[in-house]
């Protein structure tokens, strides 16, 4: 009968309409109004692949070899997420690599698990395609916190709105 007394009709209501707003973060979310951390990754990934193909491309097509090795080097050591960049010739030949492209590429191409950390573009010199760049990039999980953002996102809601609710009710 103590613990009636404790649970106030405040805090019930208070609780009620924080599980309100936590059903209505979910069903956003769900339906894809919350975007989801992992899928920008991966867009903002391929948006930088993409980019540097069109540059490795235009430094084949000017036979500017060194250009873009160094291109390559500089884009490892500036971006943490990177972990190595390959480009090959249509006969398949690693032709400029960044330090132990082959065998991290080798390592992720075989795991099914990794598929969303390799990526590769087409080269192109003219119109014909020459070859590809590879990029092998750290692990998604890896690079999240221990929250996700959508649960941070929750967890902040949720806790200011019950000190909030509490207070106006």
């Amino acid at each position: 009968m103590r613990m009636m007394n404790f649970i106030t009709s405040n805090l019930r209501l208070t609780a009620g309409l924080v599980g309100i707003l936590c059903m209505a973060l979910t069903a956003a979310w769900l339906v894809g109004m919350i975007p989801s951390a992992a899928e920008e990754q991966l867009q903002s990934r391929a948006q930088y692949c993409e980019s540097l193909a069109v540059t490795a491309s235009i430094l084949i097509q000017n036979r500017e070899h060194r250009m873009l090795e160094s291109n390559i080097e500089q884009s490892v050591n500036r971006n943490d997420k990177v972990l190595s960049i390959g480009v090959r010739n249509r006969y398949g030949r690693l032709v400029v690599s960044s330090p132990g492209h082959k065998g991290l590429w080798n390592l992720y191409l075989g795991d099914e698990s990794k598929s969303n950390d390799i990526h590769r573009v087409a080269l192109y010199s003219g119109n014909e395609e020459w070859g590809q760049i590879e990029f092998t990039f750290a692990p998604l999980a890896a690079q999240a916190g221990a929250l996700q953002p959508e649960l941070k996102l929750a967890s902040f809601l949720a806790s200011t709105c019950f000190i909030l609710f509490m207070i106006y009710l």
